[in-house]
């Protein structure tokens, strides 16, 4: 059963009956797994089962997709070890069981055993994320970002976007800009900032990052199509014709882009040349129309994520 939204996960850290009555997997137990089984094997000549064998084992049989008998090593790896790591993994195992009380329990244990774990802190963020607990998620990047000293971009990320999730677009601002500084060659964090600096109100700002993304992934025609669109909202018809070009040219079937260069030809005075496009692209249908109205309204109305089209 999963928590309700106005529901406080339970402090308490202590496993229930039902959860220490689970032993450790044998490798000997259920049906051949193949590969799996082959590593474990060989993992007893380790030196026996410690909590890095266990802990170990636990991540074959997880890969595997044996979750129910990963949790059973992880539990056994974090009772010898008594490690953060090892509870953040039984943690991960009992949410991918749908368990989240029992894996809020867990994530909690792990940060008990080590505050100044960052990823203790940042898994637990992600968590709570997932679980829409978004603000209370946020405190838990923070913390993780700043026990890691600021120096990791991906924390810094995760904040940024969880403060856009919220509306809280100072600080999403804040946080995406330093992840994009401690990441300058990853377009993707650009991109992001860019979104956040877009429902600021900071379209200029927003531009020269989408121009950063476009040249460092000068093959990615959504970048270049949301370039071309920031340009349009800073009355700049000739550079929107250009970027929505670009796109188009990367990808030449794309009914959309052929009838957003119709637009920007048209708006550049080129009437004769806009005709000719609105002739190429030929009716859209909805899957089209849709993606050419979401362009528009992200970044010339500001609002909304700039998640990319699943279908694309």
């Amino acid at each position: 059963m999963g928590m309700r939204e106005d529901q406080e996960p339970e402090e308490s850290t202590e496993e229930s009956p039902e959860e220490q009555s689970q032993a450790p997997a044998e490798a000997g137990d259920g049906p051949d797994d193949g590969f799996v089984f082959e590593v474990l094997s060989e993992l007893p000549a380790a030196g026996g089962f410690r909590a890095e064998v266990y802990g170990q084992r636990g991540d074959a049989l997880y890969e595997a997709g044996l979750v129910e008998r990963a949790l059973q090593d992880y539990r056994e790896a974090a009772r010898l070890g008594r490690s953060a790591k090892w509870r953040r993994r039984v943690a991960d195992s009992y949410f991918a069981l749908g368990l989240p009380q029992q894996a809020y329990r867990a994530y909690r244990r792990a940060i008990q055993l080590d505050p100044k774990d960052p990823e203790s802190h940042f898994f637990m963020g992600e968590f709570l994320q997932s679980m829409s607990r978004t603000f209370w998620a946020i405190e838990e990047f923070r913390e993780a970002l700043r026990l890691s000293g600021a120096d990791q971009p991906y924390y810094a990320l995760k904040l940024g976007e969880a403060c856009l999730a919220v509306g809280l677009l100072k600080d999403a601002v804040e946080a995406l800009t330093l992840a994009a500084r401690r990441k300058p060659g990853d377009s993707y964090y650009r991109f992001r900032l860019a979104n956040a600096l877009i429902r600021s109100g900071a379209l200029e700002d927003a531009v020269r990052q989408l121009e950063h993304a476009v040249r460092l992934s000068p093959c990615d025609d959504y970048y270049h199509a949301l370039l071309a669109m920031a340009y349009k909202g800073s009355s700049r018809p000739h550079d929107a014709l250009r970027a929505i070009r670009r796109a188009a040219e990367i990808r030449p079937r794309n009914r959309a882009y052929r009838h957003l260069v119709a637009e920007a030809c048209q708006e550049a005075g080129l009437t004769t040349l806009s005709r000719r496009f609105r002739d190429l692209a030929g009716r859209l249908d909805e899957y089209d129309a849709d993606y050419v109205d979401r362009l528009k309204n992200k970044v010339l109305g500001g609002a909304g994520e700039w998640n990319r089209p699943e279908w694309m």
